[in-house]
């Protein structure tokens, strides 16, 4: 992949496939894109062309690294994509963030760096099922992980994609 001045050059395929999946998020079909490679292919680069395209059409983008390690799928990935949200200053068609209250407790105690988030800190407030460690809660557990996850991302989507 080149580029020459702010055009993305030898990335058409790749371009028209995201822009046929902004098209169908577009039109209430909900969607997580995956884009993988190896290092310093221009996968930035082309998420950045992403993001843009989708700004024009008012589709939110949220970014998440899901790195592997050790053989063992990551779930930092997901904690970035949390971040993100709370991060950007897009908060939806109502203008107003989804309630995560009930999540908190849950979303930090899987990752302790989310409490750095008001929001998230605040709802928490003196809940003790944040106090046991992460290795006790069985962060290894795939079902009860991505079905948070899934709650999570259901709502920060307001149930469906943002327009």
């Amino acid at each position: 992949m080149t580029t020459i001045g702010d055009h993305l050059v030898g990335r058409a395929a790749e371009m028209a496939g995201l822009d046929d999946a902004l098209g169908a998020i577009r039109e209430g079909t909900a969607a997580c894109l995956v884009v993988e490679g190896e290092p310093g292919i221009g996968k930035t680069r082309l998420l950045e062309e992403l993001k843009t395209l989708a700004a024009v059409r008012r589709i939110r983008v949220l970014y998440g690294r899901f790195v592997e390690q050790n053989r063992s799928f990551s779930y930092q990935g997901f904690c970035e994509l949390i971040e993100d949200y709370f991060q950007s200053r897009d908060t939806g068609v109502s203008g107003e963030r989804p309630d995560l209250s009930d999540l908190a407790p849950d979303l930090i105690a899987l990752f302790p760096q989310l409490s750095e988030i008001s929001e998230l800190r605040a709802a928490v407030g003196g809940d003790s099922r944040i106090a046991a460690p992460a290795a006790e809660r069985k962060a290894e557990d795939r079902i009860q992980v991505f079905e948070l996850m899934a709650r999570t991302m259901t709502r920060i989507a307001g149930g469906k994609p943002s327009s």
